[in-house]
Formats: C-alpha cells, sequence, structure tokens
C-alpha cells in the first residue's frame, strides 16, 4: 500500500517552531527582515509573493517588497539589489522569475550578496553547496530534503534519478542526495531510453514540468517517488507523474500537498537564518 508524503503536518510543526523562535527574538536586535523584487504583473509570481507575504505574517518575519513595472530597466533592478545588500535592516533579498524578455537572470542573481542569498541563487552559494558549505539551500530542493528526512525514505546506498538539471531544483538537489549517501543521476525528458533509466530509480525526483508525463509502467514496484511538479491540466492542479504511479510506489507526495507547503517555510528557516549570522548569533 503506498504511503503518503505528506507536506502539511511538517510545515504545520516548523511554523511553531519558528513562531518560538521569533517569539524568544533578542530584544535588542531588528527581527528577521528580507526584500522581495517583484518585475512586472506575472500571476505565478504575485501569487508567490502572496504565500511568503501569508507565512511571514504568520511566523512573524518582516516582509518588505519591491516591485518594479514590467517596463522597468534591468539597471533599476541592479541598482536596488546594490542598495540592500547594503541595508544594514534587510537581512535576505530574494528575487523573483520570471524577469521581463532581455533581462540576465545570472547577472541579476549575482549582484545579490551571497549573505543575503536566501534561496541560493548565486554563483557563490551554488558552488559551496557543491562543497557542503553553501549558507543556503534552494528552498524547493531543501522541501524535498526536508520530506524525505523527515519520513525516514532511505537515501545511502539507494539509486536516486532526478528528472530536470534546473538550478534551483535538479542540480542543488543532487548535491544534497549525493551528500547523503546516494547514487545520483540527472535526466530529462530528451534523455534516451528514458523509461528504462527511471525504472532503475530506487528513488525518483520529478521536476520535469509536464502534466502526468511520468507513465506507472515506467517505474519497478516500491520505488520511492517525490512530484515537485506543479501542472494545470484536466481543470485542475496534477503533478509530473501519473495516477496510476501510486499502484507501484512505496513512498509517494501528493500533488498538491506534498512538497508545495514546504517550500514557503523553507525560504523562512532561511531568513531567520541569515539573521541570527548577521546579528552575530
Amino acid at each position: 500500500m503506498t504511503k503518503w508524503l505528506l507536506g502539511a503536518p511538517l510545515k504545520q510543526k516548523k511554523i511553531a517552531k519558528l513562531q518560538t523562535i521569533i517569539k524568544n527574538w533578542p530584544a535588542h536586535a531588528q527581527l528577521p527582515t528580507f526584500c522581495v523584487i517583484k518585475v512586472g504583473d506575472d500571476t505565478g509570481s504575485q501569487l508567490y509573493l502572496h504565500s511568503l507575504q501569508r507565512a511571514a505574517q504568520t511566523i512573524g518575519i518582516q516582509l518588505k517588497t519591491i516591485s518594479l513595472p514590467v517596463n522597468a530597466q534591468q539597471s533599476e533592478a541592479l541598482q536596488q539589489i546594490k542598495r540592500l545588500n547594503h541595508a544594514a535592516s534587510i537581512h535576505g533579498i530574494l528575487l523573483t522569475m520570471p524577469l521581463p524578455a532581455g533581462w540576465d537572470p545570472i547577472k541579476l542573481s549575482n549582484a545579490i550578496a551571497f549573505e543575503k542569498d536566501v534561496d541560493c541563487l548565486t554563483a557563490v552559494n551554488l558552488g559551496r553547496l557543491w562543497q557542503d558549505q553553501s549558507l543556503f539551500v534552494p528552498a524547493t530542493a531543501r522541501a524535498v530534503m526536508t520530506l524525505l528526512t523527515s519520513y525516514q525514505v532511505p537515501l545511502a546506498g539507494q539509486h536516486a534519478v532526478i528528472l530536470g538539471r534546473s538550478q534551483v531544483i535538479g542540480k542543488p538537489l543532487a548535491a544534497l542526495l549525493l551528500k547523503a549517501g546516494a547514487t545520483v543521476t540527472i535526466a530529462d525528458s530528451q534523455t534516451q531510453k528514458l523509461p528504462a533509466l527511471v525504472g532503475t530509480a530506487d528513488l525518483l525526483v520529478s521536476a520535469i514540468g509536464q502534466p502526468e508525463f511520468v507513465q506507472a509502467a515506467w517505474l519497478k514496484n516500491g520505488v520511492n517517488a517525490v512530484d515537485v511538479g506543479i501542472n494545470w491540466a484536466h481543470g485542475r492542479i496534477v503533478g509530473d507523474l501519473s495516477p496510476a504511479c501510486a499502484s507501484r510506489a512505496n513512498w509517494l507526495t501528493p500533488v498538491p500537498g506534498g512538497v508545495g507547503p514546504l517550500t514557503t517555510i523553507s525560504l523562512m528557516e532561511q531568513v531567520i537564518q541569515a539573521a541570527r549570522r548577521q546579528n552575530g548569533n
């Protein structure tokens, strides 16, 4: 019988823990504060900002926003990032995606001071991640690891197949799983003989962004599977794995309700971590 990797119960435990930390925050120190820079009116970015605002308010973290119009110049965003880098009152900086056409997301991400890069977008923190020295971890990758470790899903000695090679999920998650002792393969939709490769996985993590792409016939019985996909199909939100995959899986994340609830909380944890470090604690 399939066992479900549910994010919501873990989210509530983490919220309670973070609320206690904020309640006991030193009176002489500024509360953890981060700033979100949003460019344009992308619906996804707006929804993500709202989820961050709700989480910050629930926990007691201070969140500030800078909203630039869609016709803003990239130099304006760079100017804001540089100002925030030097602002002692700001502990973390987050730049939402997507950015306007023609903007350079790598240049903008790397402009963020690595000590304030709470979503691990800079080359400094991503590089340090592979050396087990990063200050932060991309929030979604951190959320995946939280699910796996909290439910004691075996990692050491397991063959983990990650579908998706992005800088925010696939690549950093590979580093984290390697650190946990797994043997890791990264693939995508263009990988040759992909169904056969997926069939070798003890642990499958799909962040490929295609609705119900992975078929049950690809999976070996007893696989542990994490579905990071958030796709719109059949008039509802669905993952990257077809519903029939539940018949093969030992542990499996529902979509929605698996990784998603832990993503914003993972970011809040890192804002507090950044504030503690910058306060000398």
